[in-house]
């Protein structure tokens, strides 16, 4: 009696994990030569692609999680030893779950922004209908009281003279009418509202790296770690204290 296959798709994964160990041995006889890593590495991007693909619709832009994930998968590979009994895949798999937090840290940094760009509308309304209303500039008072309407939550007068101080600063340095300010591209009106001031040197210089403001060009956190000369550790704590400092004065 002929005894059934395996499944097709099992065996065929299993030799794909078996060519993978051939390319890495061959990588380590080498020492470690890069030419010997491509195509190992190459040939390992499904779990590159099936580690990305859990981050669908998240707002950091694909190639820059494909490189996050490549640099675990490089490390892994270089961290691999078959005498602990895990296999190469495993090790892999396992070394790209820290993929997860670099996701969350990006995510958490930007949304910050997101909600300081919400919160800059909710002031517009407020200041727009009240002087619609009383035919003048509300007090910090009033607006204080029709932010927290439109926000849900209470707003101090304090609060709401940030807002009111930080609008007239924008008049004077962009010497642009109330209107125009208005109408200017969300991003460029956060750019503005940073308050570069309360950021220490290190802090201004990662920033402006983060967010591509100040002639630099937008990094990624290992690129500015690189560019800066500091650790990827000093570039994780900056960003956590600049956040930090942006949600306190928001």
């Amino acid at each position: 009696m002929v005894q059934p296959s395996a499944n097709p798709k099992r065996r065929d994964y299993a030799a794909m994990r078996q060519n993978d160990m051939v390319l890495w041995e061959d990588w380590k006889r080498s020492g470690y030569k890069p030419s010997k890593l491509k195509p190992l590495q190459d040939s390992m991007q499904g779990l590159v692609i099936s580690t990305v693909n859990k981050y669908r619709g998240v707002d950091i832009a694909r190639p820059i999680l494909e490189a996050e994930a490549n640099k675990h998968l490089v490390e892994a590979l270089q961290t691999y030893d078959p005498k602990y009994g895990a296999q190469l895949h495993t090790h892999a798999t396992h070394r790209l779950k820290r993929v997860d937090r670099f996701v969350k840290e990006n995510q958490n940094f930007g949304r910050v922004v997101e909600q300081r760009a919400q919160k800059w509308q909710d002031y517009l309304t407020a200041r727009t209908l009240l002087e619609q209303e009383l035919g003048r500039p509300p007090t910090a008072v009033e607006l204080s009281k029709r932010m927290s309407l439109n926000m849900g939550r209470g707003i101090t007068p304090k609060e709401a003279e940030r807002y009111m101080k930080e609008d007239r600063k924008d008049l004077v340095n962009t010497g642009l009418d109330q209107n125009a300010f208005e109408f200017m591209p969300t991003p460029d009106r956060l750019i503005l509202k940073m308050v570069p001031s309360e950021l220490t040197r290190e802090e201004n210089a990662v920033f402006a790296r983060l967010f591509g403001v100040n002639g630099s060009r937008q990094m990624k956190p290992g690129e500015i770690a690189r560019d800066l000369r500091i650790s990827n550790a000093k570039v994780t704590r900056l960003k956590d204290k600049i956040q930090k400092k942006i949600e306190a004065y928001y």
